[in-house]
């Protein structure tokens, strides 16, 4: 990585004749200079253990030697070398291209822009350092070890970054067409994956794919998109139909994972890798057809131009959807339903005219639960059924949950009821009990298993005024009452009206009648 050759010419300009310089790294000659004459001084690095350097002089010199020609001499060879031996470590110890580019890139799927500027600069100096590397730098295969792929595909990679690996040619395919594929697996109901063990036994599956089905002509790298979908991308020589080869790993994936149903989705043959993105999206698109046509197959992308059938949907929907809720007619929903899956099924739509529909349901069905739920406090929420799926199964997704919300509006109605009977009990009984002495908000909350915010919520509602101004309104009232027969004494009166304490009764009553109840009495 350094010219020697220039290196010996800066050296032998200072050295006089007779001299000579010898470095030595673990008692190897990496450079020679000069005469060995009679004189030696040597020393050894102190920056790095095993480089010693070695002066020679012609003998009876040495008292007449120039300090500072030595001082001067050293510290040329001393700078010089060790940055020579420093590099020819770090080159011996690191220099592997592809295993540092896998540690120049986390595995992690998300990568950030630092990380992507990296990576960049990274392969740059990789490609750069020698020519012969680069066939083998020139495969997409590093790149899906990496997630780097993942990066590009999902958009998180700026599109600057993007534009630097194709104008420079370094990211490439070593053969000059790709078709990109995806693997989808679906379980009966929604069973409770264990996420790693389950990508490790997809990926040991997908390593003994790529190594049965890629061949001198043909290479084959995957990586997961997510759990349920896994991205195949065929690399090959020459412009070719490759429908059985897929028809091929369909058949083997579905053997090896008989417990999922197995479906591939695959896009059309390219020629630019720049369309990486755009061939992932068409293999996504070609897998919609499940929607129609169901599960355990292979779907092509095909050409859809001539898609302009427009899909049914009733245009009093709502209403009769509201109908049924309100009368929780489950059977009429289950109509309701069926009538909009069959009839769209029949007309054999593309799979964008079901998207819309889908859309166009959901956005309904939120809609008429909004409406039914503004009546009352409850609150009723369907997700939007977002997964790889038939037209059946969304539809009998949206008809349980529909279902489910009757099931809720019934049992939120039955405890309106629950709650209106359980006020209707509590005002009752404050009001046959409310000259009584013992009567007070702690026996009210255990009495009817409630809670003190609860009561005062009740008499805020029911009343207008908090608990203790209904109580001592209901008594002072009863008192007046009592006052006006004049059959009682004061001291009865208060008694009879739950005071146990005379001076509370005064101050309570006049405070509410305005004068003192010995006053009220005498009128």
């Amino acid at each position: 990585m350094f010219d020697l050759k220039n290196l010996n010419s800066d050296i032998q300009k200072v050295l006089e004749d007779d001299y000579g310089v010898r470095v030595l790294y673990q008692d190897d000659v990496v450079f020679s200079c000069g005469e060995e004459t009679d004189k030696l001084y040597e020393t050894e690095s102190v920056k790095m253990p095993g480089l010693v350097y070695r002066i020679y002089a012609p003998a009876g010199t040495a008292s007449g030697i120039d300090h500072f020609f030595f001082i001067t001499l050293l510290g040329i060879v001393v700078i010089s070398l060790v940055f020579l031996g420093f590099a020819f470590v770090v080159s011996r110890r690191y220099y592997i291209p592809i295993d540092r580019l896998e540690q120049m890139v986390s595995t992690n799927q998300n990568t950030s822009e630092d990380e992507m500027e990296k990576i960049i600069c990274g392969i740059q100096d990789l490609i750069g350092e020698k020519n012969r590397y680069r066939e083998k730098m020139l495969t997409i295969t590093p790149y899906a070890k990496t997630g780097m792929l993942h990066s590009m595909i999902a958009g998180n990679a700026a599109a600057d970054n993007v534009g630097k690996f194709l104008d420079e040619n370094y990211l490439d395919l070593i053969r000059p067409y790709f078709i990109v594929s995806v693997v989808n697996f679906a379980y009966d109901g929604t069973p409770a994956l264990r996420e790693e063990s389950h990508k490790r036994e997809i990926e040991e599956l997908f390593r003994t794919v790529t190594d049965i089905f890629s061949t001198d002509e043909v290479n084959i790298v995957y990586y997961f998109r997510d759990i349920y979908n896994v991205f195949l991308i065929t690399n090959f020589e020459t412009e070719q139909e490759m429908d059985d080869l897929f028809y091929q790993i369909h058949k083997y994936v579905s053997t090896a994972k008989s417990n999922s149903y197995v479906t591939m989705g695959v896009d059309i043959v390219r020629d630019d890798i720049g369309e990486l993105k755009q061939a992932c999206e068409g293999a996504l698109k070609a897998l919609d057809s499940i929607l129609t046509e169901g599960r355990e197959t292979v779907y092509f992308l095909e050409d859809t131009e001539d898609c302009a059938a427009a899909y049914y949907f009733p245009a009093n929907f709502r209403e009769k959807l509201k109908h049924c809720l309100l009368r929780q007619d489950k059977e009429e929903i289950h109509k309701l339903l069926f009538d909009i899956y069959k009839t769209n099924l029949d007309i054999e739509g593309m799979s964008e005219m079901y998207r819309s529909l889908i859309d166009d349901f959901h956005l309904s069905v939120m809609k008429t639960l909004r409406e039914i739920t503004e009546l009352n406090t409850l609150h009723l929420n369907i997700k939007k059924y977002t997964g790889l799926a038939t037209l059946q199964e969304i539809f009998d997704y949206y008809d349980a949950a529909l279902l489910s919300a009757i099931d809720t509006l019934h049992d939120s109605a039955e405890q309106v009821e629950e709650d209106s009977k359980l006020e209707e009990d509590i005002v009752a009984y404050i009001d046959a009990h409310y000259c009584d002495e013992n009567l007070s908000m702690q026996s009210l909350t255990s009495r009817f298993n409630v809670s003190n915010k609860y009561l005062s919520l009740l008499c805020k509602e029911r009343f207008g005024v908090t608990y203790l101004q209904y109580i001592q309104s209901r008594r002072i009232k009863k008192a007046a009452e009592l006052l006006r027969e004049k059959r009682y004494s004061l001291t009865e009166i208060g008694v009879m009206c739950g005071y146990t304490n005379q001076l509370t009764f005064r101050r309570n009553f006049k405070s509410i009648m305005g004068v003192n109840p010995s006053v009220y009495q005498k009128k």
